[in-house]
């Protein structure tokens, strides 16, 4: 069997397995966040609505970071994007979490956040990311924890381009690992 067979038959098994329509995959989708995210599961603050926004946002941020997959939520003010994070926050703290559900996740530790804004530098940005890549590394020496290390910047998209600091530029090397 060539590689070429190899990848190919791979490629038509997943497609198999994936359903027919577009439909149907956002059905599932929509079925698993709806599983998932709800008030027995999170402990959601008392007068915040469990909206679309806020159920699929609550969602990808705990699957990516359970998968250690990096996530840009991008979206207009007021959709939700920080209160979900802080959410997340919450909820992921190992087995002290107030939620049964969320005891099964690891605990976060989110101390490294960064309130970007038009003057933010590459230098602030990498700055945070080696912290945080320090001392996920002292977590991961310390084979009795389970702890993520979960960086936000905030406000990401206000760094202006134009500033020959490209001060976003720093994140390339991380995403890539």
């Amino acid at each position: 069997e060539t590689p070429e067979r190899g990848e190919k038959l791979r490629r038509s098994l997943l497609l198999q397995s994936l359903p027919p329509d577009d439909t149907e995959f956002a059905g599932v989708f929509q079925k698993a966040v709806d599983v998932v995210v709800t008030r027995d599961h999170f402990l959601i603050p008392a007068g915040v609505a469990l909206n679309q926004a806020l159920k699929e946002n609550v969602f990808a941020i705990t699957a990516c970071i359970q998968t250690c997959v990096p996530l840009a939520i991008i979206g207009d003010p007021g959709a939700s994007k920080t209160l979900s994070f802080q959410i997340v926050k919450a909820n992921l703290l190992g087995t002290s979490s107030p939620r049964e559900f969320c005891h099964r996740f690891d605990c976060l530790d989110c101390s490294h956040f960064y309130q970007c804004s038009e003057y933010s530098t590459s230098v602030e940005i990498e700055r945070v990311l080696s912290a945080a890549v320090q001392r996920q590394e002292i977590y991961n020496n310390n084979a009795s924890t389970n702890v993520r290390v979960v960086v936000l910047l905030d406000e990401a998209g206000l760094p202006k381009e134009e500033k020959s600091d490209m001060a976003l530029k720093v994140l390339h090397p991380y995403l890539d690992e």
